[in-house]
């Protein structure tokens, strides 16, 4: 299956953003949740869409 185009699905930023991995590349899905999980916990993606889309859209 292939993918293309946006994905906005609903609500303001649809229901999710995706990015294509090979099942190969562990090491960087590791890297990528290590990372999402370390701005969500310090505050960064509060700080951040509250700055550009005047609201929290920290994942839950």
């Amino acid at each position: 299956m292939t993918t293309t185009g946006p994905r906005f699905q609903g609500g303001f930023l649809g229901r999710g953003s995706s990015v294509g991995l090979r099942k190969s590349d562990t090491e960087q899905k590791t890297m990528f949740n290590d990372a999402i999980a370390a701005a969500k916990a310090d505050g960064t993606i509060k700080t951040l869409s509250e700055k550009w889309f005047g609201f929290d859209v920290t994942p839950k």
